[in-house]
């Protein structure tokens, strides 16, 4: 009876045994981490538009016609003409550099840079035909003097179509101890046609 007893028991041993030893341990889990992906900023670019600017281009043309110069033969007839009127506003003085002349619309001038000596004397005689009906002589510093108002150093006073800046015995006079340089300015005020003026010293 024992021995039976010792079976069974045996017997129902390994029955519990072997389920136990063919069970296996559950493996540990793994934590689960989450993974959070960062958004990207998928924001369009932005390119600063570009500005081209073309400067405009200024072409302006002048319609008025320049003075005419004519040929040798025609300033002699003008000096000729000019000595009677040089013998009586520029009585005892002598020519100091070319006639000036050409021929001028109205309204156009001519000029001539001279050199004024200290001490010395200066007058201007002038002539337009055969249409000019005013003309105009005027003296002026070829470079304005700072501060100095823009004004001529001489003038004509005459009216018609020949004239004299500063007619003898009151030529201009330069006072300055040192040479200057001037412009002659003959202007057709009214009518056009040839014209000529000669500069005098004494």
């Amino acid at each position: 009876m024992n021995q039976r007893n010792a079976l069974a028991i045996a017997a129902v041993l390994a029955i519990v045994t072997v389920p136990l030893a063919c069970r296996k341990e559950p493996e540990s889990p793994q934590p689960f981490v989450p993974t959070t992906t960062a958004p990207t900023d998928t924001q369009p670019q932005t390119t600063a538009p570009t500005t081209t600017q073309t400067a405009p281009t200024a072409s302006a043309t002048s319609t008025q016609p320049s003075p005419t110069i004519f040929d040798p033969a025609v300033q002699q007839l003008l000096a000729a003409q000019l000595v009677p009127i040089a013998q009586t506003d520029a009585k005892g003085m002598k020519k100091e550099g070319e006639i000036i002349s050409g021929v001028l619309q109205e309204g156009q001038s001519l000029e001539q840079i001279a050199m004024l000596q200290p001490g010395k004397c200066y007058t201007v005689v002038g002539l337009g035909m055969p249409m000019v009906q005013e003309l105009d002589i005027v003296m002026a510093p070829l470079i304005p003097l700072p501060g100095a108002p823009n004004l001529p150093m001489a003038q004509d006073l005459k009216t018609g179509a020949q004239a004299t800046m500063a007619p003898a015995p009151d030529c201009y006079k330069h006072v300055l101890p040192l040479p200057i340089q001037v412009k002659i300015i003959v202007t057709a005020k009214t009518g056009s046609g040839p014209v000529g003026a000669q500069l005098y010293v004494k």
